[in-house]
Formats: structure tokens, C-alpha cells, sequence
């Protein structure tokens, strides 16, 4: 809000032609950096392929994912379809392995034990926060 406030003063400043334009670039790179800042929400889906394990790329480590399976579950008691991974919080057990984890650029899936991320022809989709 600040940086919004000061962008609209400097900009009347200008409006008045007796102003130079130092404020407005400040008041602006204020803005973009609070834009920068906030979290973003990238949606996507994928459809499984069989392997034991795979990278989906995102181009960036997320701060959380969000994974579910086609239909909307997480688990159905014996298979994990997904979960909410966070950075060094994978989804998953000792007793059903590792099925979701985040990773510098994306998130690893797993097909193994009662991972089920990777199930060949199901669809997952997935909330990344950036």
C-alpha cells in the first residue's frame, strides 16, 4: 500500500512538470519488488508413466506441492496417490516409501512399494507454490 501511495503522489508531482523523475522510479521498483514476493500458484497435471521414479520439471523448487491423484484422494489405505510435500517434508512412509518430493526444480513421483504417483495412464494434478 505504501509503495502504491508514493507512486501516486510522485506521479502528480510530474502531472505538475516541477517534479523530476527519481521518485516515481523508486515508488516503482518498491512495487515490483513486493509483486516479486508474493507466492504464486502454478497448476498442472501429468499422466503417469510406470517408472519406479520421475522428475516433473517446473523450472523452480517450489515451496510446497500439492498432489492428487485423478479422482481427488491422497490415499485409499493401502497406496498413497499424493499428499502436501514441502522442502526436506517428503509424502510418504518407511513402511510405503517415498511418493512425492520436492526437489531444485520441480518434484519427484514414485511408483514402488505403495507409491502410487506414478501409475501408468492415471492422471494427477498438482498445486506448486512458487
Amino acid at each position: 500500500q505504501s509503495g502504491l501511495t508514493a507512486a501516486n503522489a510522485a506521479l502528480a508531482a510530474l502531472q505538475s512538470s516541477k517534479a523530476d523523475a527519481a521518485p516515481v522510479d523508486a515508488a516503482l521498483a518498491a512495487l515490483e519488488t513486493k509483486v516479486d514476493t508474493k507466492a504464486q500458484a502454478v497448476l498442472g497435471s501429468y499422466t503417469g508413466s510406470g517408472a519406479a521414479s520421475r522428475t516433473i520439471s517446473l523450472g523452480f523448487q517450489p515451496k510446497a506441492v500439492l498432489l492428487l491423484s485423478y479422482d481427488g484422494a491422497v490415499a485409499n489405505g493401502s497406496q498413497t496417490y499424493g499428499g502436501l510435500a514441502l522442502p526436506g517434508v517428503s509424502v510418504g512412509t518407511a513402511s510405503n516409501g517415498t511418493a512425492l518430493s520436492i526437489t531444485s526444480s520441480g518434484f519427484n513421483i514414485y511408483y514402488q512399494d505403495r507409491a502410487a504417483t506414478n501409475v501408468s495412464g492415471y492422471v494427477y494434478r498438482y498445486i506448486a507454490i512458487r
